[in-house]
């Protein structure tokens, strides 16, 4: 004899299945407990609970989507399903409170991607300081670098092709030095302002700041890291003009980390 399948469940499955077939897309309570026809307390308390999960992502306007678990979960069985609305959301969040350019950046075989960028309003319309979407992996962005150990690094940077200059080796851990220091690597304009990432001198890293002293940032980045502390991406902010204070550049910083470290707990950090 087939039994009936509880209520509860069929509640929470019924919860469950609105964000899969959804999955790009964020709801708010109201939105989910009209169209499953739930109460908003049952719809609340359901939603909680998956977002404890990381099945759901809360976002800053209390809408939800889709977070880090399924993905991992159907990953086996082939399925995709999109995990990155949440760092395109959080992206957003950084852009506006800075009131700057953010970007993500992905490697694709030994390359540095741009798959997204996200301008807060006072910047659209602007000419773009930096329009190359696809380039070399090193010495460009030592953010991606910063999880692993010295001899973790040096084994990757020997298997670098074509060889690393010493020029190159220098700057990269010029940025290992300061992102460990900060979580997050500053790359300072260069002298002839080309803004392009496969032109680039030593000039352009330090591995401290002094309090009140002033350099000209080209962009600040910081990775995202998975539980097993693994780069999934790593965010750019860019679009600062001109002179910055220290004080200015570390409270970017921190916003960014934090924004990176909020889009690491959707992958289960």
């Amino acid at each position: 004899m087939q039994t009936k399948s509880s209520p509860v469940v069929a509640r929470v499955v019924g919860v469950l299945n609105f964000f899969l077939e959804h999955p790009d897309h964020p709801f708010s309570l109201t939105q989910i407990s009209k169209s499953l026809r739930l109460s908003r307390a049952t719809t609340h308390l359901i939603l909680l609970s998956f977002v404890e999960a990381g099945y759901l992502y809360r976002r800053t306007d209390k809408s939800y989507i889709l977070g880090s678990m399924i993905p991992a979960l159907t990953a086996s069985a082939g399925q995709k399903v999109s995990t990155f609305p949440v760092g395109r959301d959080e992206m957003r969040a950084l852009a506006d409170d800075l009131d700057l350019v953010a970007s993500a950046l992905f490697i694709e075989e030994g390359e540095i991607v741009v798959r997204e960028r996200i301008a807060a309003i006072s910047h659209l319309g602007r000419p773009a300081r930096m329009t190359v979407i696809r380039y070399s992996l090193y010495p460009a962005n030592g953010a991606f670098l910063l999880p692993l150990s010295d001899r973790e690094i040096r084994t990757k940077l020997a298997m670098a092709l074509p060889p690393l200059s010493q020029q190159d080796l220098e700057m990269i851990w010029k940025q290992v030095a300061f992102g460990r220091k900060y979580g997050f690597v500053l790359t300072l304009e260069g002298p002839d302002r080309s803004f392009d990432p496969s032109v680039l001198s030593a000039s352009m890293f330090v591995e401290d700041l002094a309090a009140g002293e002033f350099v000209s940032p080209w962009f600040l980045a910081a990775p995202v890291l998975s539980a097993d502390r693994t780069v999934q991406f790593v965010i750019t902010i860019h679009g600062l003009e001109g002179p910055t204070s220290s004080e200015r550049i570390f409270a970017i910083g921190q916003r960014l980390k934090d924004g990176c470290d909020a889009i690491g707990r959707f992958y289960g950090r």
